[in-house]
């Protein structure tokens, strides 16, 4: 078959790292050659290698710490591991071979994203679906290709594939005649891209031709080759044929450097992708875990906070220092995965609580400052009372004063000039009181303050 398939399968696991120093695992990304084509070995004139350093060339800055984990010397700081595959005869599976595996740490809950390089061989389609299996012989031997301290979850692979071919024309894929059927409206490309991307088999599901946006992931990189972003991979198909190989100017074909650019930074970006996916899908998450009566100001704020550190630190769609192509596949994958609209609900939804709180703390201070009022207003109906009934206590003590005064003063008087008796101090109460009833009539203004008091005490009796 002269149709050329390499795929890098991403499975999420997890990653032991104290026991990486007794095992065969390199720190950073894998390092490819990067082959020196026609057009551009007079301009470089050796090879290089994908590694860390000249990815960093490559990506902007604020990407590499996700990618590749913190810049320092001290190699077991890094995030990003390798090791390559020893190969034997256990190591094949339908003429697929597994070159090398690599590890990035950063998802949540420890796990990580472990990559599988796998060259494809015989029928690329059924043999990759295999191994995208969840379950079944395809799982079982890539799995036993890994080694430790790496251990897979039981989930479904992502992947980005990559096929070139030679010849006068891409090759059809061996389908039966009701996928042709089904299919016939396709092109050889579309057929490859979409059962590349997904990682299906024919038998196991078939695409309806009809849907129209079916192939809305597609990102023409070029006039040679063209890329279809899915939810569950990337697939990248050659439009032109690979031109054989000139030994003797060691000069490869641009689908050579394509290879290793899907094998490096495009599949880079899948895996900035998939930290992206993880990290918005938990953070949306934990919003929902909001409950109206259960909302403060401080978790809203922790929120807010962790937001934007996940903007800050992977919520990016270009991020290249050169080209657009990376950027534009990474922003299909969004797309695929809703990761926009599922970031702008997550904002709103945070909007909305901050209004809640806003509005439940306004209604809170409302209520407060009724309830202020309230005891103010009560408070000063108790100063008044207390007040009226000081008055009235003062008016009694006049009264009295204003009755006993003139009759002791008179009895006191009578009692200089005769014996003290019963009749003595009858006579002087007489004397008294005419004396007291020709002040008051004397006096209109104690009239009517002894007439007030005894109206306020007459209301407050039947008040009560």
């Amino acid at each position: 078959m002269s149709v050329d398939v390499y795929v890098c399968l991403v499975f999420t696991g997890q990653f032991r790292r104290s026991q990486i120093v007794s095992q065969r695992w390199s720190p950073g990304p894998l390092p490819l050659a990067i082959p020196i084509t026609e057009a551009t070995q007079s301009r470089v004139g050796h090879s290089a290698l994908t590694d860390r350093e000249a990815r960093q060339g490559y990506f902007a800055e604020r990407v590499l710490s996700v990618l590749y984990g913190p810049q320092t010397q001290d190699e077991t700081s890094t995030t990003r591991w390798h090791t390559q595959v020893e190969q034997n005869d256990v190591n094949e599976f339908g003429g697929a071979l597994v070159d090398a595996w690599e590890v990035l740490e950063g998802l949540g809950d420890g796990m990580c994203l472990a990559v599988a390089h796998v060259q494809l061989a015989g029928d690329p389609v059924r043999t990759l679906a295999a191994l995208t299996a969840r379950k079944g012989p395809g799982r079982a031997w890539i799995e036993s290709t890994l080694p430790a301290p790496a251990a897979l979850q039981d989930q479904r692979p992502q992947l980005v594939a990559h096929l070139m071919w030679e010849g006068d024309a891409l090759e059809e894929q061996p389908d039966t005649p009701e996928v042709r059927e089904a299919l016939g409206g396709w092109s050889a490309v579309e057929r490859w891209q979409w059962f590349l991307a997904s990682g299906v088999s024919p038998e196991e599901v078939l695409p309806d031709p009809e849907a129209p946006d079916i192939f809305a992931g597609t990102v023409r990189l070029s006039r040679d080759w063209r890329a279809l972003v899915l939810r569950d991979g990337i697939a990248y198909v050659a439009q032109t044929p690979r031109n054989p190989v000139d030994s003797a100017i060691r000069s490869y074909s641009f689908h050579d450097l394509a290879r290793i650019y899907v094998r490096s930074i495009h599949l880079d970006v899948l895996l900035l992708g998939l930290i992206q996916v993880d990290a918005v899908h938990r953070y949306a998450d934990a919003v929902a875990r909001l409950r109206v009566g259960q909302m403060e100001p401080v978790a809203i704020e922790l929120l807010e906070a962790q937001l934007l550190e996940l903007r800050l630190g992977v919520w990016w769609d270009d991020v290249t220092n050169r080209g657009r192509q990376t950027s534009e596949v990474l922003a299909a994958f969004q797309r695929q995965h809703r990761l926009p609209e599922l970031y702008t609900k997550i904002v709103e939804n945070l909007s909305d609580a901050s209004r809640y709180i806003a509005a439940r703390e306004a209604a809170a201070s409302e209520a407060e400052r009724k309830a202020k009022e309230e005891r103010q207003q009560a408070d000063e109906a108790a100063r008044q009372e207390d007040e009226a009934r000081r008055q009235e206590l003062d008016r009694a003590i006049a009264l009295i004063s204003f009755i006993l005064l003139p009759t002791s003063v008179i009895f006191g008087s009578a009692a200089l000039w005769a014996d003290p008796s019963h009749k003595l101090f009858a006579v002087s109460l007489g004397f008294s009181a005419l004396f007291i009833g020709i002040i008051l009539i004397a006096s209109p203004n104690l009239r009517a303050a002894l007439k007030g008091h005894g109206g306020e005490s007459g209301k407050r009796r039947r008040n009560n």
